[in-house]
């Protein structure tokens, strides 16, 4: 099917090339076809599609199909801005935008029927803010922005669907604030935050059902605080606050079920609540309460 015939075209993303020398490599998979810039399409079989981007005409890369992909991947750091205008077909964005650092914008108009955001946006350096996609259907959010260093802000995304977040945000150095995403239900967090060494504060999130804690704030060497957050259900305390070298106050932490402690509050040099002797309960499973509330 020739998408340009005037049929329905129930995908379209237009991209936007970091320059005109360069080979760029987009893969999907259905027969799909792409208008390199010059005005016209060129038709390709499921698979990669490669070529130099050409300012003969637009100067803008339209990619298309009317035979409905589920999936899209820019293999090569070619591409400034991607445009995903029309995408109710795709169901899976894993590794969609992996390592596009010189990517700097990206939006996405429907994402509803997405189940899989593992490494979607990995390592895409360029990005200082992201669109408030619909992410309901996402079952895995796996390394989904790890290393996103340049993220500076980040919208409330419902991840309702997904058991667990791990290394979601991780390495996201940038980041100065965390929304406060219902994370009602989820089982894991492991090192879903760390290394946000921009964060000083945390949102009071729902943790009622998570029992891997594991590195979850490690290395977050700008957390001042934590507010109340429930980790009664928590076996799996590992590296939990390693490194959150600034951090002073908790408000509180049950980790009354842990199995593992180890290294949980190592490099936490300034904090004094808990205090020393109530660090060492904790190690070994105890419910910590703050009498007073964290600054």
């Amino acid at each position: 099917v020739i998408a340009s015939s005037g049929g329905e075209i129930p995908f379209t993303a237009v991209v936007t090339p970091l320059d005109y020398t360069s080979s760029n490599t987009i893969n999907v998979d259905q027969d799909f076809e792409v208008d390199w810039g010059d005005g016209s399409f060129s038709p390709y079989s499921a698979g990669d599609a490669i070529a130099i981007a050409s300012n003969a005409a637009t100067g803008i890369i339209t990619v298309q199909s009317a035979n409905a992909p589920t999936q899209i991947k820019f293999l090569t750091d070619t591409f400034t801005t991607i445009d995903i205008t029309e995408s109710s077909s795709l169901t899976i964005a894993n590794s969609m935008c992996e390592h596009l650092t010189n990517l700097t914008s990206f939006d996405m108009a429907d994402a509803s029927n997405i189940y899989g955001f593992a490494t979607s946006w990995w390592d895409c350096t360029g990005l200082t803010s992201f669109p408030a996609i619909d992410t309901s259907s996402g079952l895995y959010f796996n390394s989904c922005w790890l290393g996103c260093t340049g993220l500076t802000s980040f919208p409330v995304i419902d991840v309702s669907s997904s058991p667990s977040l791990n290394t979601t945000w991780s390495g996201c150095s940038g980041l100065l604030a965390f929304p406060p995403i219902d994370t009602t239900g989820r089982t894991s967090v492991n090192n879903a935050w760390q290394g946000c060494s921009s964060l000083t504060s945390f949102p009071l999130l729902n943790f009622s059902s998570v029992t891997d804690f594991v590195g979850a704030w490690w290395n977050c060497t700008g957390l001042l605080s934590m507010p109340a957050i429930d980790t009664s259900a928590g076996t799996a305390f590992g590296n939990t606050f390693s490194c959150c070298s600034s951090l002073v106050c908790l408000s509180t932490l049950d980790t009354t079920l842990q199995v593992s402690t180890s290294g949980l509050f190592t490099g936490t040099t300034v904090l004094v609540a808990p205090d020393g002797t109530e660090q060492t309960a904790l190690l070994a499973g105890s419910n910590y309460v703050n009498g007073s509330p964290c600054p």
